[in-house]
């Protein structure tokens, strides 16, 4: 259930749910590589894991932010490169966001003081 917290994005108090660190389409890719299907945990590695990590980053809006260029990655660059060996690519206005976001996404998890649940 998510909780009452400031975004880390938009800084308002706002529902606060899981925020995947790595792009979900990348981490379902990385799954399905595994001779598993499952991912592993480092310090445990009989346990599986379904999913890859995630932290109490962003209120639905800002998700949703995120989200769209997420998918336009998915769709023009990721699963053309993955499927079809696609190597060229056309710059567009929403893969600066989406690689922006991507590094704000580790900056602010460096950041001191973050709590991580």
């Amino acid at each position: 259930m998510p909780i009452q917290e400031l975004c880390k994005l938009c800084v308002e108090r706002s529902a606060i749910a899981g925020s995947h660190v790595i792009p979900a389409i990348v981490a379902r890719e990385i799954r399905a590589d595994s001779p598993t299907g499952f991912f592993r945990n480092p310090n445990n590695p009989n346990r599986r894991i379904q999913d890859s990590d995630t932290l109490e980053l962003l209120c639905a809006v800002c998700e949703q932010r995120f989200s769209t260029a997420e998918r336009k990655f998915a769709n023009c660059i990721f699963q053309p490169f993955h499927r079809k060996d696609q190597d060229a690519f056309e710059y567009r206005p929403w893969l600066h966001y989406f690689m922006t976001s991507i590094a704000w996404r580790t900056l602010v998890l460096d950041l001191p003081g973050l709590r991580i649940a």
